[in-house]
């Protein structure tokens, strides 16, 4: 009887990183969410929105679908590297 072998996928490069101290975020693929209180939200490294109203934001990203709920949320800046939120945000939710 043969044991089936189950094979976790690990980001290139993550052993490396771990090795030499640096976080597994150094290598560029992770998305980069920064929080000022519950007002403003930096992303950086998102790969486009997949739905903007006043109450939630879905954001595509390297490791799947981020999710921002809360009121009056609107998109102050964007470009192809980061998006800045404003508004009350209550939540980020990871799909």
């Amino acid at each position: 009887m043969r044991k089936e072998k189950s094979f976790v996928k690990k980001p290139r490069g993550a052993g490396v990183l771990s090795a030499v101290g640096l976080p597994p975020d150094a290598c560029g693929r992770l998305p980069l969410i920064t929080l000022t209180g519950n007002k403003y939200a930096c992303i950086e490294r998102h790969n486009g929105v997949l739905k903007l109203s006043p109450d939630c934001v879905r954001l595509y990203s390297p490791c799947g679908i981020i999710r921002f709920e809360g009121k009056e949320l609107t998109v102050t800046e964007m470009d192809n590297e980061q998006i800045l939120l404003q508004g009350f945000i209550c939540g980020v939710i990871f799909e």
